[in-house]
């Protein structure tokens, strides 16, 4: 659920109202980089909209992911959990950590995206940004709308389904 700016999270079904990234919103970027995070983005920051965003280049997408700084510290958390000088958490470290960049608001709510972000992404004059629930990309317009037509072709082709757990039937409660 998104609430708006000033807005206090409302309670839903007797649960309190969980913030997420939902939706795709196209906004411009400027000659030297900045867009603006779209307003229900940064809503949905919480406690930690002041404090800017984490970026990296996406392993899977030709894109960038982003998330607030509390999800980074639970990816931090997870890659920790992992045997130390593993394979997997030295690749990791060496990617997802080594290629993020804190992105702080200017006093109009943008951010600056990199150079390299961008060229990654193929971003030039706009982004789309594109909710995830804890989550959300930021998109090429043009790659989106080709990646979000073959991804829906698939989910159908798949039939796609998502079992519903038993605590979610009772309104979150087990």
């Amino acid at each position: 659920m998104i609430w708006a700016d000033g807005e206090k999270p409302r309670r839903a079904y007797g649960l309190a109202a969980v913030a997420m990234f939902l939706s795709s919103v196209i906004n411009k970027v400027d000659g030297k980089g900045r867009v603006s995070l779209p307003a229900r983005f940064r809503a949905a920051l919480g406690e930690h909209r002041d404090q800017g965003i984490v970026a990296f280049p996406s392993f899977a997408d030709p894109a960038i992911e982003a998330c607030g700084p509390d999800y980074m510290q639970e990816l931090s958390d997870q890659v920790a959990a992992l045997d130390r000088f593993s394979e997997q958490q030295r690749l990791l470290n060496n990617t997802l950590f080594a290629l993020s960049v804190e992105l702080a608001f200017d006093s109009t709510g943008r951010i600056l995206l990199p150079e390299r972000l961008r060229q990654h992404a193929g971003i030039v004059d706009t982004a789309v940004f594109v909710g995830q629930g804890k989550t959300f990309q930021i998109w090429a317009p043009q790659r989106y709308d080709s990646h979000s037509r073959t991804i829906l072709d698939r989910a159908r082709e798949n039939k796609l389904t998502l079992t519903v757990l038993p605590a979610a039937r009772n309104g979150g409660h087990a």
